[in-house]
C-alpha cells in the first residue's frame, strides 16, 4: 500500500530520498488517493481510522496518510521550507526518508 501511495504522489518508489514534493502535487494527487480510499481503511496503524472518519478532501488529509503509512513502515516524511515563490511566501517541499 505504501509503494502505491507513493507513487500516486510522485515519488518512484518509496526509498526515494532524491525526488522533492511540493504542495501543488499533493494537490493534484487528492482524486487519486480518495479512489483509494477503501483500500486505506484496511490499513492498521491509525490509517483507516482517520479515512473512516474524515476522508481525503484537504492537502493536510493526505500529507496525514502518507506520514501514519510512511511510519508504519519504517521510513519517515520531512520537509523544509522554502521561499522560492515570487510574493517570497513560504513553500514547503516534502521529502522522504
Amino acid at each position: 500500500m505504501l509503494t502505491e501511495v507513493v507513487q500516486t504522489i510522485g515519488w518512484n518508489h518509496p526509498v526515494d530520498k532524491d525526488t522533492v514534493i511540493k504542495k501543488e502535487q499533493l494537490e493534484a494527487s487528492i482524486p487519486k488517493i480518495r479512489a483509494m480510499q477503501k483500500d486505506l481503511e484496511a490499513v492498521r496503524g491509525g490509517v483507516g481510522k482517520y479515512v473512516q472518519l474524515n476522508g481525503i478532501n484537504t492537502v493536510h488529509d493526505v500529507l496525514v496518510v502518507l506520514r501514519r503509512i510512511t511510519r508504519l513502515h519504517g521510513h519517515a516524511l520531512t520537509y523544509r521550507r522554502s521561499t522560492k515563490n515570487v510574493n517570497n511566501s513560504p513553500v514547503y517541499l516534502y521529502q522522504l526518508l
